[in-house]
C-alpha cells in the first residue's frame, strides 16, 4: 500500500473533510494509525501539520454525524432561541460532550459562561449541568486512564449563584489531565516508533524473501539442467552396459569354442603320474580308477608293467574319454613304451 501513495495523494486527502477515510478506502489502510505512519514515511517534513490538520477534520465529520444520529435534548430545546454567543458556546459544548473523550481532549475544561441577557436562568444551569455529567458517566469515564470527579460542574460567572466548582478545583484537574495527556503522548511516541520499526522490518523481510524466491527459482532451473544431463548420462550407461553383457556372452563363448578346438596334452610317466596341460584335469574318483584297473589286470597285454604304471593307464583311460566326451581332441605321450604298446593295443 505505501508503495502505491504518494504526496500528491497525502495533499489532495488534506484538503476533504474525510481525508483519513478516504486515504483509508483508496489506500488498503485498516487504521488511522496505519495512516499517519505512512504519512509520516512519505512526507516527513509536513507530517505532524498534515496530521493534524486531518485529525480536526476528521472528529468534526464524526461530530456531525453523531449530533445527527441523536434526538434532540431538553437542554438544546430551551436554547433554539438564545442566539447570543454564550449560548452557542453552551450549544457547541453539549453537541461536543456526545463523544466525552474528544471534549475532554478538546481543551475544553477551563472554562466560563457567561450570560450576558440573563435570559438562562438557574433551571438552565442546573439542566446544563445535570446533561453534561450524565453524558459523561455514560460513555467517557470506562475510555480514560483517570477517573473523571463525581461532581464536575460549569463555572458560571454572571448569574448571580455560587459557582459549582472553585477555580482552584478546575485548574488541578486541568493540570492532572494535561500530566495524563503528556503520558499518553509520550507513549503514543514510543508506539509510532515502535510500528514504524516494525513496518520497516517487514519490509525488509518481504525483500528477503522476494531475494531468496528468485534464488530457489534459479536453484530450480539448474536443477532442471543437471537433471537432464543425469538422464542422459543413466541412458547412455544403460546402454553401454548392455553391449558390455553381449560382448562379455560372446567373449565366453569364443573362448569355449577356442578350448574345444585346442587339442589337450597328456602326460604319462612310469610311476604312474599322468599330467594334462591345455585343459583342466578332470576330477577323477579312487573307485572309478580301480574298476577301470581291474579290467587292465585281465588283459594278456600287460605283460610286466607295474601296478603303478596300470594305474596310470587306468586313469588315462578315464581322462581320454572324459575330454572326448566334451567334445575335446586328446594327444597321448608316454614316458614307458611298454606302457604306450598296451595303451595302443587296448585302444586299437
Amino acid at each position: 500500500m505505501l508503495n502505491r501513495l504518494r504526496a500528491k495523494d497525502i495533499r489532495v486527502a488534506a484538503k476533504r473533510d474525510d481525508g483519513i477515510e478516504y486515504l483509508k478506502e483508496h489506500f488498503d489502510f485498516r487504521t488511522n494509525e496505519e495512516v499517519y505512519i505512512a504519512i509520516r514515511q512519505v512526507l516527513p517534513a509536513e507530517a505532524d501539520s498534515i496530521i493534524s490538520k486531518m485529525s480536526k477534520k476528521h472528529k468534526r465529520v464524526k461530530r456531525r454525524e453523531a449530533n445527527a444520529a441523536t434526538p434532540a435534548s431538553p437542554i438544546n430545546v430551551l436554547l433554539v432561541n438564545q442566539r447570543n454567543p454564550q449560548v452557542e458556546q453552551i450549544d457547541e459544548i453539549l453537541q461536543s460532550m456526545q463523544n466525552p473523550r474528544e471534549w475532554l481532549m478538546g481543551g475544553r475544561m477551563n472554562f466560563h459562561l457567561v450570560n450576558q441577557t440573563g435570559n438562562v436562568g438557574i433551571a438552565l444551569q442546573e439542566a446544563a449541568i445535570e446533561e453534561a455529567t450524565a453524558e459523561v458517566a455514560k460513555g467517557g469515564a470506562a475510555q480514560m486512564n483517570f477517573v473523571l470527579p463525581e461532581n464536575l460542574q460549569f463555572c458560571t460567572d454572571g448569574i448571580g449563584v455560587e459557582p459549582a466548582t472553585s477555580y482552584e478545583d478546575v485548574k488541578k484537574r486541568e493540570e492532572e489531565l494535561m500530566l495524563a495527556l503528556d503520558e499518553n503522548e509520550k507513549k503514543l511516541e514510543v508506539s509510532r516508533t515502535d510500528t514504524s520499526a516494525k513496518y520497516q522490518e517487514m519490509n525488509r523481510m518481504k525483500e528477503s524473501v522476494e531475494k531468496l524466491k528468485a534464488e530457489i527459482l534459479q536453484l530450480v532451473a539448474q536443477y532442471k539442467v543437471v537433471w537432464n544431463n543425469y538422464c542422459a548420462s543413466a541412458e547412455k550407461t544403460k546402454r553401454e552396459e548392455a553391449v558390455s553383457r553381449v560382448l562379455e556372452d560372446q567373449l565366453k563363448e569364443t573362448r569355449a569354442q577356442l578350448l574345444k578346438l585346442q587339442r589337450v596334452s597328456i602326460c604319462v610317466y612310469t610311476n604312474g603320474n599322468v599330467e594334462v596341460e591345455n585343459a583342466e584335469t578332470p576330477d577323477i574318483s579312487d573307485t572309478d580308477i580301480l574298476m577301470e584297473f581291474s579290467k587292465l589286470v585281465s588283459t594278456p597285454d600287460v605283460g610286466n608293467l607295474t601296478i603303478n604304471e596300470l594305474k596310470g593307464v587306468a586313469k588315462l583311460q578315464i581322462m581320454v574319454k572324459t575330454f572326448r566326451e566334451s567334445g575335446r581332441e586328446v594327444d597321448v605321450l608316454f614316458e614307458n613304451n611298454a606302457v604306450q604298446a598296451l595303451w595302443e593295443n587296448i585302444n586299437t
